[in-house]
């Protein structure tokens, strides 16, 4: 059955005549979300087939689209051909019409032919005379029968499905068609089918395939980049100009024209054209030469190189016809849909010829509402007001008596203001102060008048691990214990204004803390995607709960919250249902419901 979007076409002529007249809603978008069957909202892919299927790869499964409804791939333990992992991060089509979906359980393939998935990707990859290590992590495809593997540090792969041959390009003094580097970081091709290559640090080359040989290469980003450990993803567009970002840096994009010599690079403080976000996920080019920049909490930025002028598309939480949300991905499929997935609102898509439950809400129409509605982090005072985290919109505070809220933003010209407007973490002291959290603005503390800022520096061994603080916790002996999303576990010491980690990586195994509780009898509990780590009282032990084929386990070990009932039991929220330890019997009950969305926050 092939994706049928023709219920699109029908208002082809309609929406052309209304949008002469009508330009400032111009970009209408429709809404796919776990309403209309997506298994979850937290969408990490997006691809399209050759059977002309839409693939939706999210924090809960693998969603086949085949235009009205959905089909659901999830792992499933008493079955050896379901998907290995429901946790998807990339889907690509190899040879064969055979579907790569990469998981947290690593890489499998779904035969379309059988309808069944196989996780024996050795034995693929040795099939296709590619390494078994270090694994694949892009593929390209020509459609002709041509396919292009990434394999980092082992080079890339080229091989014919016509001929059956593969072959290997790699730094190679001695050869014509020597890359510069084995550390590729991304590939991608161009009007012509050429391969453009970006290695870590931000070196360019061009593989001319007629020649079999690299015609081009450029350093203009490797100089321009002072940090040389930055993995890019590159955008060539159809004048062959090319579009450079790295997705790990807050750094905007690099612009430059090889036949005009024009360098531009574009974040939110350039002159002229400015980003809303200095975070990129991606860059593509739409069908009328438009660039669409898809960016973490800065929506959708349009460029258009005629002049270089900016459009932006950001979510408005009163037109449901707007983005999802502003924290975005894109692709486009071959008849120049383009597919927006979100973090937490599902898919978004928009086409040129082509909407409850709050308590507290933000309306336009009235200014003392809610100022921002996507909240992540709660802290209750001793009085009963709260503090609200919100997820691009800064800190607000609640009064429960007046009704009244009142809102904290970053100002980049007042210190004595947030270091980011996106807070993913609250816990308040036994001072009353409040410590915050940020999405890479470091750990903030802030005592009802000033703001006192704790940031990574690389100069300084004793400052905090990342920038990224997901979990905040203060222990009845007060202690204040921080989780960050890739520096791991660790205890600031106030007095000395020092932070440091208090255990090893072999006792708390992930980098990413995504909670920290102390229990009735004073243990630390630590989650991440490497199970719960149970730290016990006055001891340097730690007790690992993890995933096993033992029925008293833990349901997954993407945990992604903890708390702990008046009964003293420990509820675990993973990515596979909830775990219920009773501490006492050491004894786990597991609630799950087949297709069940996600449980992320207790």
């Amino acid at each position: 059955m092939r994706l049928k979007f023709s219920f699109l076409f029908p208002f082809v002529l309609f929406f052309a005549y209304i949008n002469v007249f009508a330009q400032s809603n111009q970009y209408q978008f429709s809404r796919l979300n776990i309403s209309n069957g997506l298994s979850h909202n937290q969408v990490n892919c997006i691809f399209k087939d050759s059977q002309g299927f839409m693939w939706f790869g999210t924090a809960s499964g693998l969603n086949r689209y085949d235009g009205y409804t959905f089909k659901v791939f999830k792992h499933d333990d008493n079955d050896k051909n379901s998907i290995n992992n429901d946790f998807i991060n990339d889907i690509f089509e190899g040879p064969d019409s055979k579907l790569w979906v990469s998981t947290r359980g690593g890489w499998c393939y779904y035969d379309p032919e059988t309808g069944q998935f196989n996780a024996d990707v050795p034995a693929m990859f040795r099939s296709l005379k590619l390494p078994v290590y270090p694994a694949v992590s892009k593929i390209v495809a020509n459609g002709k029968g041509d396919f292009w593997f990434v394999c980092p540090d082992s080079g890339l792969y080229h091989y014919n499905a016509l001929n059956k041959k593969t072959i290997r390009y790699r730094h190679d003094v001695n050869s014509r068609s020597a890359l510069c580097s084995n550390s590729i970081s991304d590939i991608t091709l161009d009007v012509k089918g050429n391969i453009w290559l970006a290695y870590k640090g931000g070196m360019v080359e061009m593989l001319d395939v007629k020649l079999d040989k690299i015609t081009y290469r450029t350093d203009i980003f490797y100089k321009t980049n002072d940090d040389k450990s930055l993995d890019y993803v590159i955008t060539v567009d159809r004048d062959n100009d090319l579009w450079l970002y790295s997705f790990s840096a807050d750094q905007g994009i690099y612009y430059y024209s090889p036949s005009a010599g024009i360098f531009k690079h574009i974040d939110k403080e350039s002159a002229g054209a400015k980003l809303k976000s200095n975070v990129v996920s991606t860059i593509v080019q739409a069908d009328d030469g438009l660039i669409w920049i898809a960016t973490d909490h800065g929506g959708i930025n349009l460029i258009d190189k005629k002049g270089f002028k900016i459009t932006y598309l950001l979510n408005r939480p009163d037109d449901a016809k707007s983005l999802g949300e502003n924290s975005v991905g894109l692709y486009k499929d071959n008849i120049g849909i383009m597919w927006v997935r979100t973090f937490k609102e599902g898919v978004s898509y928009y086409h040129k010829s082509i909407i409850r439950f709050p308590l507290y809400r933000h309306f336009a129409s009235d200014p003392g509402s809610l100022s921002f509605e996507d909240v992540d982090k709660f802290a209750e005072e001793k009085n009963g007001n709260l503090w609200i985290g919100t997820n691009g919109g800064g800190l607000i505070y609640f009064d429960r008596k007046t009704g009244k809220f009142t809102q904290y933003k970053h100002d980049a010209s007042n210190e004595n203001s947030l270091s980011s407007d996106i807070i993913v973490g609250l816990c308040i002291d036994h001072e009353q102060k409040l410590w915050i959290g940020t999405y890479f603005g470091g750990l903030d503390c802030f005592d009802g008048k000033t703001f006192t800022h704790h940031k990574h520096d690389d100069k300084v061994a004793t400052s905090i691990a990342d920038d990224r603080v997901w979990s905040i916790l203060e222990d009845s002996s007060n202690r204040l214990w921080i989780g960050t999303f890739n520096g791991g576990l660790e205890i600031f010491d106030r007095s000395k204004k020092i932070f440091y980690h208090p255990f090893n990586q072999t006792d708390i195994r992930c980098p990413y803390v995504s909670s920290i509780v102390e229990d009735k009898r004073k243990n630390i509990w630590i989650g991440g995607y490497f199970g719960v780590d149970k730290i016990l009282k006055n001891e340097r032990r730690v007790i690992h709960y993890t995933r096993s084929n033992n029925a008293n386990s833990l349901i997954g070990n993407n945990v992604s919250s903890i708390t702990q009932d008046s009964r003293g039991l420990m509820w675990m929220a993973t990515g596979d249902g909830v775990s219920i330890l009773n501490p006492e019997t050491n004894r786990f009950t597991s609630l799950t419901k087949k297709r069940a969305c996600l449980i992320t926050r207790f």
